[in-house]
């Protein structure tokens, strides 16, 4: 029976992965404009020429900080998507 049921809940939790990862791929132009709107309110512009500025080597990181919060920023960093 338990083992029944951390199956399930291995399934589920492997479903819920899924389905969020190609949500934001699905959506990642709006997801790009989102994260660059909101970062230009607190004045940091993408790819700008300021030391706070943040440079973008690797479109793949605005999938990952929405898929993946400030933990995806982070693992984005340590990768060079940022």
């Amino acid at each position: 029976m338990f083992t029944t049921m951390a199956y399930v809940i291995d399934f589920m939790f492997a479903f819920y992965l899924y389905i969020k990862n190609a949500f934001c791929s699905l959506f990642s132009g709006l997801t790009k404009t989102f994260i660059q709107q909101e970062l230009e309110r607190a004045g940091i512009t993408v790819n700008g020429d300021n030391a706070w500025d943040i440079k973008v080597n690797d479109e793949r990181m605005y999938a990952k900080w929405a898929s993946h919060g400030t933990l995806g920023v982070g693992e984005s960093y340590m990768v060079s998507h940022i």
